[in-house]
């Protein structure tokens, strides 16, 4: 999987805030498809199962690569604006998204902020 930087001063600022590596992290996880590694970034309103999150991404598309397009953060959360591909592991069909990825830091560790309603029963 590749991720890059739409310019060099998003990548300093994630160092900066000591979330870079986190961030590669976590979406080479995705991109691999080790949803037990994965799950442990997670983070929500509400605690989370990894006896349901591993199973419900056993048929996610495959994470083929990352543009981080921008940047924000505070002083314990980070959003980045991703454009993203994805493809289907069964038919190989490639998919283009933006999507929004946020961050906080919880006791000194950057996690991730779970968004889908599936796993948060938000709606």
């Amino acid at each position: 999987m590749l991720i890059n930087y739409s310019d060099g001063q998003i990548q300093s600022r994630l160092v900066e805030l000591d979330l870079l590596r986190p961030f590669n992290d976590y979406w080479s996880a995705h991109a691999a498809r080790d949803w037990a590694r994965l799950h442990a970034f997670e983070v929500a309103e509400a605690p989370i199962s990894a006896t349901f999150y591993v199973p419900y991404h056993a048929r996610a598309w495959q994470v083929t690569h990352v543009d981080v397009l921008s940047l924000e953060q505070s002083d314990a959360e980070a959003r980045m604006t991703l454009s993203m591909k994805f493809r289907d592991p069964d038919s190989g069909k490639v998919r283009a998204i933006h999507r929004q990825d946020k961050w906080v830091r919880m006791d000194g560790v950057w996690r991730h902020w779970v968004t889908d309603p599936m796993l948060t029963g938000n709606r």
